[in-house]
C-alpha cells in the first residue's frame, strides 16, 4: 500500500473532529503525531467516511480496464492494463510512477498517459470563514471541516479562482451511498436548506467585500 499523506485540508479537518470529539480527541494527537493507517482507523466514522479518508490520504492506483487477446483460443503475448492513479495535492507525478513501478517489478512497464497531482484549495481564507460563521447561524451547534475529495472536479481548469466544493445539505449515511448509484436522490428539505445557507453565504460575503 502507499504511504499516508497528510494535507493542510486534512490536518485542519482532523483538529476540528478533535474539537467535537471533546474527551475521545486524544487520538487526534496521536494522528498528527504519527499518521498511519491505523491511527486513522481508530476515528469514530462510518465504514463510509473511514473509506473516504483512506482515498485522501494516500494516492491510489486502480486497475479499471484490461486489453488482452484477440481470439479466445490464444494466449496473448501481452496484455495492457489501464490502471486510474489519483495522486494528492503536492505528491511528484513521476515519483508516484517509479513508487508502482516498483511495486510491480522489471516484467511490468509502465507507460504515463498524462494528469497531474491534486489541486487543494486553502481552508484558511475569509470565505471559508464565512462559511463557517453561516452555518453557525443557521444549524446552531455545527461546525466546517475541510475535507480533500478524491475525485475529479472543474476547480483544474481554473486555478487562480479558491474553490470549495461546500454542499450544506444535511445527508444521510444512506444518501452519501446513494451517490452514483441507482435510485439518487435528492430530499426536498436538504435541497431547501442547502439552497438558504449558500444565499446567505454569498450575500454576507460580498457584502462585507463592497
Amino acid at each position: 500500500t502507499f504511504p499516508t499523506v497528510m494535507t493542510s485540508s486534512v490536518d485542519m479537518m482532523l483538529r476540528t473532529f478533535q474539537t467535537a470529539l471533546g474527551d475521545r480527541g486524544s487520538v487526534v494527537d496521536e494522528i498528527l503525531a504519527d499518521p498511519t493507517w491505523d491511527n486513522l482507523n481508530r476515528l469514530p466514522l462510518s465504514d463510509f467516511e473511514k473509506l473516504s479518508l483512506r482515498a485522501t490520504t494516500r494516492n491510489t492506483a486502480v486497475p479499471t480496464i484490461i486489453h488482452g487477446g484477440h481470439r479466445i483460443n490464444v494466449i496473448p503475448g501481452e496484455v495492457d492494463c489501464d490502471v486510474d492513479g489519483r495522486i494528492l495535492p503536492g505528491q511528484d507525478p513521476d515519483a508516484f510512477r517509479a513508487e508502482v513501478q516498483q511495486l510491480l517489478g522489471d516484467e511490468v512497464a509502465i507507460v504515463g498517459s498524462g494528469g497531474a497531482a491534486g489541486i487543494e484549495a486553502d481552508p484558511a481564507s475569509p470565505l471559508f470563514d464565512t462559511i463557517r460563521a453561516v452555518m453557525g447561524d443557521v444549524d446552531p451547534g455545527s461546525d466546517v471541516a475541510p475535507f480533500l475529495v478524491s475525485g475529479g472536479t472543474d476547480a483544474k481548469s481554473i486555478p487562480g479562482v479558491k474553490v470549495y466544493g461546500f454542499n450544506p445539505a444535511p445527508y444521510s449515511v444512506a444518501e452519501m451511498n446513494g451517490a452514483h448509484n441507482h435510485d439518487e436522490r435528492v430530499a426536498i428539505d436538504n435541497l431547501l436548506f442547502a439552497t438558504k445557507a449558500l444565499f446567505e453565504i454569498v450575500v454576507r460575503y460580498c457584502s462585507a467585500r463592497a
